[in-house]
């Protein structure tokens, strides 16, 4: 594990537990008043907190992929699809709740959008250090430049004075 992933990792089980916690309040019945778990507003629920939840964990994983079917797949948003068609099948068991595939398909959105913005932020962060590299090299190569400037000039100087000797 990279020193930098572990924050990621905190925060991605932080966040599973405040989705299992909505999920448990959403089960048992306990959840009429809040205003995402009523349509049309579920929908914009389970867009944002399983996007997110993507988002997290593909971090979490340190972005690692998976080869299915010859195709490559990020561990953690694959991961997190599992888990909202899991908690759609458990909503059609449980008498307070009701399974809909629109409500998969939002999930489903918003881990596919979530995971996208993801990669462009990590593009755009990696072209920004990049050019702060490109600026580095580049002042080091004038430094360098101008350390050798100076070497030369100083061995020439040594070179053309003859040594002069003060003894007496």
């Amino acid at each position: 594990m990279k020193p930098s992933q572990k924050p990621w990792i905190i925060a991605c089980f932080a966040y599973l537990l405040i989705i299992l916690g909505i999920m448990l309040l959403a089960d048992t019945g306990k959840l009429l008043n809040f205003p995402l778990a009523h349509p049309p507003y579920d929908k914009l629920g389970h867009f944002i907190l399983y996007g997110i939840a993507s988002f997290l964990c593909h971090r979490a994983t340190g972005k690692r992929m998976v080869n299915i079917l010859s195709y490559r797949m990020p561990i953690g948003p694959l991961i997190f699809t599992i888990f909202t068609a899991a908690e759609e099948l458990l909503q059609s068991i449980l008498p307070n709740r009701s399974a809909s595939i629109e409500d998969f398909l939002c999930s489903f959105g918003g881990i596919l959008i979530f995971y996208g913005i993801g990669e462009i932020w990590d593009r755009k962060k990696l072209e920004q250090n990049s050019s702060e590299v490109m600026k580095t090299q580049v002042w080091l190569q004038m430094l360098r430049g101008r350390v050798d400037w100076l070497d030369r000039f100083h061995f020439s100087l040594a070179r053309t004075r003859p040594y002069k000797n003060y003894a007496c």
